[in-house]
């Protein structure tokens, strides 16, 4: 039995053995009529110019010529002494290729033309001279294996116009063809890089197709310049969901709502997939209804009194798991093994007794639920003075207050300022509070700035005896939702 290749150039005919069929012959003839009336094939895709029939094979046992098929066949190969080696029925132009494998350094020659060779390992493989495998040698070359191999051209020979080597990655795959307009080999390349949901195909440094894997759950790719070393980007600062409110244990439980967000670093989005509670007057657990101090509390296990704790969503990428902690550092969380990623989501506050405090979250403010008394006094300073404010220690806010003048004596003005802002001095015509003989209290609502130390500045125009009461209502952070 003969095997037959019907390639993109010309046909080739193999022995039973393996070998190929030197100086037989190959005659075509219409299907289905006992092999007694020919049939022509073509030099041409056209259909235009036909080979002659029966077909001479040459030394390589292949036809001098293209060999083009219109519609079915039947044929008889013969050896170069006329012996018969197979009758073939009903053949159609599908194209059939050798697969060769190669597992070790290997030099391509005439015998790999018109094949595909399957390479494993860590391999070279070098072309014989272009000189010698002759115009229109073709293979495909397939790296089937987990090593990266190496495409060598032969003494001055070029590949690809270059006298230098060329790396195939692992799935890729490429069609090498002699050709002397080149000089040397030219390079088809294709690939199967993308072989998992989420892969990204880019350009190595050395100009080769190379995949960033899709990496953890939340990630989004890119490459750097050098195309090398990937790059994990994010929308900046991105939230949606987890707000945060006080449990069914409002003294020490906080839940947060599903959401997503980008980590601190925006190079992860770490998504929450279900409601998660967890407790402040414990250690940090894993897990929905667990302990969530992280250890800068000053009894292991038990929140301080008078306190801000900041809430962070946290995350696992060994073990995609996220989770969340209670700390009382306002940027650097001590996170429990493995977890390496987190982002800042809110922050609450407990009272003498180390319970929560309870509060309200609209979007990015969060309310007090019972205004909380931050000053009270009657003797207002009339330099420029601070007062703490109900809002996270460690973070810049925007605070949100009620102040309230009571008139007793005589006139009296009052400003707040930022606490970056500079000192103003009131006047009748540029103040936040005033009262007189015929205003006996003055109430406002105003929005300052604070630093990270929770504070805002004040100035009064005198310090005539009129009580002077500031409540915090509300805060949002900046920079941070």
């Amino acid at each position: 039995m003969a095997t037959i290749l019907f390639t993109s150039h010309r046909l080739q005919s193999f022995k039973a053995d393996g070998t190929v069929n030197a100086g037989g012959s190959i005659e075509f003839f219409e299907p289905d009529q006992a092999y007694t009336t020919n049939k022509d094939t073509y030099t041409t895709k056209a259909l235009s110019v036909a080979n002659g029939n029966p077909i001479t094979l040459d030394a390589a046992g292949k036809t001098p010529n293209q060999v083009f098929l219109d519609g079915d066949y039947d044929c008889i190969v013969k050896d170069s002494s006329g012996t018969t080696l197979s009758t073939d029925a009903n053949l159609n132009p599908t194209i059939t290729v050798a697969m060769l494998p190669i597992s070790s350094d290997t030099t391509l020659d005439s015998t790999h033309d018109q094949n595909t060779v399957e390479v494993t390992g860590t391999t070279t493989l070098t072309f014989s001279a272009a000189s010698a495998l002759g115009e229109g040698w073709t293979t495909v070359i397939k790296n089937v294996g987990s090593g990266v191999v190496t495409l060598t051209p032969d003494g001055t020979d070029t590949i690809e116009g270059t006298n230098a080597s060329f790396t195939m990655e692992p799935d890729e795959r490429v069609v090498a063809q002699v050709n002397d307009a080149e000089n040397g080999i030219i390079l088809g390349r294709s690939t199967d890089l993308l072989s998992t949901k989420g892969d990204l195909l880019y350009a190595s440094a050395a100009n080769q197709p190379s995949t960033l894997a899709i990496g953890n759950s939340g990630q989004v790719l890119s490459v750097n310049s050098a195309g090398d070393t990937p790059a994990y980007w994010a929308p900046n600062k991105y939230r949606a969901g987890l707000t945060l409110s006080n449990d069914t244990d409002t003294d020490h439980d906080i839940n947060i709502i599903a959401g997503e967000a980008t980590d601190s670093t925006n190079a992860y989005i770490i998504k929450l997939t279900s409601e998660i509670t967890k407790q402040i007057d414990a250690a940090w657990a894993v897990g929905d209804d667990a302990g969530g101090l992280d250890g800068t509390e000053s009894v292991a296990g038990t929140p301080d009194a008078s306190t801000w704790y900041h809430v962070y969503l946290i995350y696992d990428p060994t073990n995609n798991i996220v989770d969340a902690i209670f700390s009382e550092s306002a940027s650097a969380p001590t996170l429990p093994t493995n977890y390496t990623v987190y982002r800042w989501i809110g922050a609450v506050l407990t009272d003498g007794s180390a319970n929560i405090i309870q509060f309200t979250q609209h979007g990015n403010w969060f309310k007090w639920n019972s205004r909380i008394e931050n000053i009270n006094t009657n003797s207002p300073a009339t330099s420029r003075t601070a007062i703490v404010m109900s809002s996270p220690l460690g973070i810049v806010c925007d605070v949100r207050f009620q102040a309230k003048l009571d008139y007793n004596s005589s006139d009296e003005r009052l400003m707040f300022t930022d606490a970056a802002g500079d000192d103003v001095v009131t006047t009748a015509d540029n103040s936040d509070l005033a009262v007189t003989s015929l205003v006996s209290r003055s109430v406002n609502e105003v929005t300052r700035t604070t630093d990270t130390s929770s504070q805002i500045y004040y100035r009064s125009s005198s310090t005539n005896p009129n009580s002077f009461v500031v409540n915090s209502l509300r805060w949002t952070p900046l920079g941070l939702l």
